[in-house]
């Protein structure tokens, strides 16, 4: 997601609304959107109350690594979609309150009123605390000062990381020759690395980055080199924070000559 000056923006829900147009979110979401389009009975309700709950719960997992985020916008959009599921659970809360009296009246249970009273009291109280407070802290989150600039390419990540590290880059191509939009494979340069008497490869391919020793290519006929053991990083992103990737490739040497 590009970032977006706040003032841009009229609403703090417009955080995770645009950040959810990303195909990945997208690939996470469509299956949930369509039980919730087509749910009719207790499965679905229960399907989607728990997958809520899982997802809260491994956002708080994903929260807990130091790169969760990199920008305050995209702190802010973290935010904002959090308080956007207080305030779907509130109004969850209020729908099942309302859905108690008909169960009620067809016979399946019995005085559900102090059970109903508690569950809208508990839905004033996060609608409330939604409206106190997510508009100021998004708008705190977004206004951080930071002077971080991303790269915009595989080439720019791995030129980075090559500085970071005090590898040497290693470029295959003609300057501007290479397809910036390959986040696959992308341009073909690499970061050649010396460690412990060792020499590694950071490169990216597969859609990922990974690191190779030297030592532990196999020959092919051709004469190419062939590797069946490597490390994939964390980071996986093509233009991923190169501080990231840098700190990675440090962790992952000092493991391989431990």
């Amino acid at each position: 997601m590009d970032d977006v000056h706040i003032a841009d923006r009229t609403d703090w829900r417009d955080y995770w609304r645009e950040a959810s147009e990303d195909d990945y979110v997208g690939e996470l979401t469509t299956e949930i959107v369509g039980v919730g389009e087509d749910s009719r009975e207790p499965v679905g309700t229960l399907a989607l109350a728990c997958a809520g709950a899982e997802a809260a719960e491994n956002l708080s997992r994903a929260l807990s690594h130091e790169w969760a985020v990199y920008t305050p916008e995209q702190a802010a959009t973290v935010a904002s979609a959090v308080y956007a599921q207080i305030e779907a659970s509130a109004a969850n809360l209020r729908a099942l309150a309302d859905v108690l009296g008909p169960v009620a009246a067809r016979g399946d249970l019995e005085a559900p009123e102090p059970a109903v009273a508690l569950l809208r009291k508990a839905a004033d109280e996060l609608g409330a605390h939604v409206q106190r407070t997510a508009g100021p802290v998004t708008d705190a989150l977004s206004a951080l000062p930071s002077d971080l600039s991303l790269p915009d390419s595989v080439h720019e990540t791995v030129a980075a990381v090559a500085v970071l590290t005090g590898g040497e880059l290693v470029v295959p191509h003609e300057p501007d020759d290479f397809d910036p939009e390959d986040d696959t494979f992308g341009c073909g340069c690499s970061v050649h690395l010396k460690h412990a008497g060792e020499a590694y490869d950071f490169h990216r391919g597969d859609a990922e980055w990974s690191l190779t020793k030297e030592s532990d290519g196999v020959a092919r006929p051709n004469g190419s080199m062939a590797w069946t053991d490597w490390v994939s990083f964390a980071a996986s992103e093509p233009c991923a924070h190169p501080k990231q990737l840098a700190a990675e490739i440090k962790e992952a040497l000092a493991r391989d000559s431990a």
